[in-house]
């Protein structure tokens, strides 16, 4: 399935879609706190261990990379499910979809492990691992929402993957801000791993079809700046180019 135009999403759709990542995002901050439920005394005993000179546990690292990747696919997941049933017309090929983000999740996971085991081991650093987790979540929903929304419309993929590149950034620096401001109290850096993800559960999704809506305004002006043909149809201008030359 094919569109020839970009998507004119409906106010409705929009509001929806932050409505949909807000309620998810309450659901993965409850799977986040049920996680960790039973870790925090041993993470805390792993930071009194660290001032003593004794080596960390592996368990602290391996948890936080664990719940950024069962949360990603969790909500990829969910989302592209709750898409494909009540956005059928826009998110049509769900078993595209769930492929395509189980698979890039892995690959995300195999880089960032070096980062979570560097920053763990060596740095000894509970405060840039949160930055690792949080970098690692985001960059996974964003990859995840990507490859929905190019698949979704494949002649404007480059309407998405700028902007939601630029919004990509800004929720990182948002991320960054407040990561700075919690660092080097664990009591409270902790709360990085519910309150932060709001950023990409709803915002990147919900200022993404922002986008779409604008830039269906310059489609409608004749200004089609971001269309990417597909091979169909420049196949096509091809063999009509041979058939003129071909009369000629």
């Amino acid at each position: 399935m094919e569109n020839n135009q970009p998507v004119n999403p409906t106010w409705y759709t929009i509001l929806f879609k932050l409505l949909i990542g807000l309620i998810i995002w309450i659901i993965m901050s409850l799977v986040v706190f049920l996680a960790f439920v039973g870790l925090w005394a041993k993470i805390d005993m792993a930071l009194k261990n660290a001032g003593q000179n004794i080596p960390f546990t592996p368990l602290v690292w391996l948890s936080f990379m664990g719940i950024a990747l069962i949360i990603s696919i969790m909500w990829s997941i969910i989302i592209s499910i709750v898409y494909n049933v009540l956005r059928e017309d826009d998110y049509y090929d769900i078993k595209i979809m769930s492929s395509g983000i189980l698979t890039s999740n892995l690959l995300i996971l195999i880089i960032f492990l070096v980062f979570y085991i560097y920053t763990w081991s060596v740095l000894n650093d509970i405060d840039k691992l949160f930055l690792v987790y949080g970098f690692h979540l985001f960059f996974s929903i964003f990859i995840s929402f990507m490859i929905m929304d190019v698949l979704k419309n494949p002649n404007y993929s480059p309407v998405y993957i700028i902007w939601n590149s630029f919004w990509f950034i800004m929720a990182l620096l948002i991320f960054f801000i407040i990561y700075t401001s919690y660092s080097g109290k664990w009591v409270d850096t902790k709360n990085i791993l519910f309150y932060p993800p709001i950023l990409a559960f709803s915002i990147i999704p919900f200022i993404s079809t922002i986008w779409e809506k604008l830039y269906y305004k310059f489609y409608e002006m004749w200004n089609d700046f971001l269309y990417v043909p597909s091979l169909s149809e420049v196949m096509v201008d091809e063999e009509e180019v041979d058939e003129v030359n071909v009369e000629v």
